[in-house]
């Protein structure tokens, strides 16, 4: 099997294929049929991740026949990663519940309940459009599903790294209402609760990815008691 570089132009609804160009000129196309692994459309038809790859250089493999195909390549690197790799990735798309992750020409799920341990309100205010962060690959998908992949458990942080008086940075996740306590993560795989009686005037109010340093009061099974000892830096608006 060989395979070429090219850069996606547009996808043509009249042959129902991705347009390419390669770094010579030629003009080439990939049938949707060899387009993706994963099977999901849009309401146009046109396939889901096609929004992600306009104007990206993607490597395609030349099957028999003289056809392109990209699911070919996405075969070849699904089948050389093992469920529990982790792995860097980058944030392409991010919604109130979930986000999606480019690695290798591939796009991988991130439901938000793999996000963190925490309580999260939503992702899309957790990532950032072009970041890069570490997840463990969960799944490979099918053709009805997305390779699924977490953030949080990418982590190797637990419970027991921590003890009563040790210091730690905390980001503000959920607070409860009247506000007498705060919510949030001190990595993806360890929470914290905060009491706010302990934290210095003029720091309140807090808001949802505030960074505070805090001292652990004492460690429960589910998360760290901590007091909030002073604000880090504000979450940009």
């Amino acid at each position: 099997m060989d395979f070429i570089n090219a850069t996606a132009t547009g996808w043509s609804t009249t042959s129902n294929s991705l347009s390419l160009v390669t770094a010579d000129g030629k003009r080439i196309e990939v049938p949707k049929e060899e387009f993706s692994v994963f099977k999901r459309t849009a309401p146009s038809g046109i396939p889901f991740e096609f929004s992600w790859l306009a104007g990206k250089n993607l490597t395609l493999a030349k099957l028999d026949g003289g056809i392109y195909s990209r699911k070919a390549v996405m075969e070849t690197v699904l089948n050389e990663m093992e469920v529990g790799e982790i792995f860097a990735a980058k944030i392409v798309s991010i919604k109130p519940a979930s986000a999606f992750l480019e690695y290798k020409g591939i796009f991988f799920h991130l439901a938000r309940k793999e996000v963190s341990f925490s309580y999260l309100n939503n992702v899309d205010e957790y990532f950032t459009i072009g970041q890069k962060v570490p997840v463990m690959l969960l799944s490979k998908g099918d053709e009805s599903n997305y390779a699924e992949v977490s953030y949080k458990r990418a982590y190797p942080d637990s419970l027991e790294r921590y003890s009563s008086g040790d210091y730690v940075t905390l980001k503000i996740t959920r607070f409860s209402q009247p506000m007498d306590c705060f919510f949030g993560e001190i990595s993806p795989a360890v929470s914290g609760i905060i009491d706010v009686v302990k934290l210095p005037a003029g720091v309140l109010p807090l808001n949802y990815g505030d960074m505070l340093l805090c001292q652990v009061k004492n460690v429960t099974n589910h998360g760290l008691r901590l007091y909030g000892i002073s604000l880090i830096s504000r979450k940009a608006k």
